[in-house]
């Protein structure tokens, strides 16, 4: 892998010269372990992350940390040289912050960077100062490790000077990690490109797999039906309805009203309508209602339950309280016309 140029980013220890180097002694590994070892290494070296050397003054141990999928993963303890490391006081990111500046967005795009740290080389004379002892050898880094002092700043750095004029309006760096937030959706692809094009005038990498790992996802729920149940006779069904002004990335215009319909084994049906007309969040709600309503009794559901939020729709199908408006009068005729097609019909209140 080339990496960056080293105008960009070269990462350096800045170790203190009265320090003394410290060379640790190999620790046993048990056979799995040691498997993972000798895959990881020779990854690195095939990579060109590493270099095998004979001669160091710093030497530290690898150590194995399981992951979630209990896979191994070779982590190289680097705290005696952190130790003799000034700090680099570069201000990383807050996720508070972060979050907070997306908010509002339609959309948001997650990058990854390939191998993010190892695309920043190591300075020279630093690079045998990162040695580290396996039962195959020593080698040391060529490009910036994990572990080290410093690196997540190192790292930080180089994403600001790439993404300078992005970074607050278009796109948020966290690490290795970066977030194109559009305001617009239709400024989505002009905000990738201009994205892209600063990566790659950096020669900056980032990681396909994952994106291809979420398509794969995406593409297999879009394209796998629901497993649908028949209901079975004189079950009671669950309806539950809602009214909002929008449903996201259902529709464009007017109101929207969501309906669920929950069986008692807890198989669901959602399903999202659009009202083409200016209305009222109660007549919303009794649209949901009547659509419920019919869409029960194509499924031949006899017994219903409906839990709706709105109290006026409630309580007015209920004979609870007085129908006093005309709009109002002629949806809760609607309602309890379709009422005489089931054996038994309720309705709840949510709060």
């Amino acid at each position: 892998m080339p990496g960056v140029p080293k105008g960009l980013a070269e990462h350096r220890l800045r170790v203190a010269p009265k320090v003394k180097p410290v060379k640790e002694h190999l620790q046993r590994s048990a056979v799995q372990k040691r498997k993972a070892i000798s895959e990881e290494v020779a990854r690195l070296l095939a990579a060109e992350f590493i270099r095998e050397i004979y001669h160091s003054e710093w030497l530290a141990n690898v150590f194995m940390v399981p992951k979630k999928d209990d896979s191994l993963r070779m982590c190289i303890d680097f705290k005696h040289i952190n130790r003799a490391c000034p700090k680099d006081h570069f201000p990383l990111p807050r996720i508070d912050q972060i979050v907070d500046s997306t908010a509002g967005c339609e959309r948001l795009s997650f990058l990854d960077a390939y191998s993010g740290y190892h695309q920043i080389r190591l300075y020279g004379p630093d690079e045998i100062k990162t040695s580290f002892i396996t039962p195959f050898g020593c080698f040391c880094y060529v490009t910036m490790p994990f572990g080290l002092k410093n690196a997540g700043a190192t790292f930080m750095r180089m994403i600001q000077k790439c993404l300078l004029t992005q970074i607050s309006r278009n796109v948020e760096p966290y690490m290795d990690d970066i977030v194109v937030k559009s305001r617009k959706g239709s400024d989505l692809l002009a905000d990738l490109a201009e994205t892209f094009a600063n990566l790659r005038r950096y020669d900056i990498k980032l990681n396909p797999s994952k994106s291809d790992a979420a398509f794969a996802e995406l593409k297999a729920l879009l394209s796998t039906q629901l497993v649908l149940a028949a209901p079975i006779s004189k079950e009671p069904l669950l309806l539950y309805i809602a009214a909002t002004g929008k449903v996201v990335s259902t529709m464009l215009n007017g109101s929207g009203a969501g309906v669920v319909l929950v069986s008692p084994r807890g198989d669901k049906l959602r399903y999202v309508l659009q009202i083409h007309f200016d209305s009222s969040n109660n007549e919303a709600e009794y649209e949901a209602l009547l659509y419920g309503l019919h869409m029960a009794i194509s499924l031949g559901v006899r017994h219903l339950m409906v839990y709706g939020d709105s109290d006026l729709v409630v309580n007015q199908v209920m004979k609870e309280w007085d129908v006093r408006s005309p709009a109002m009068t002629g949806y809760c005729n609607a309602v309890r016309k379709l009422e005489k097609k089931f054996e038994g019909l309720e309705l709840h209140h949510i709060p």
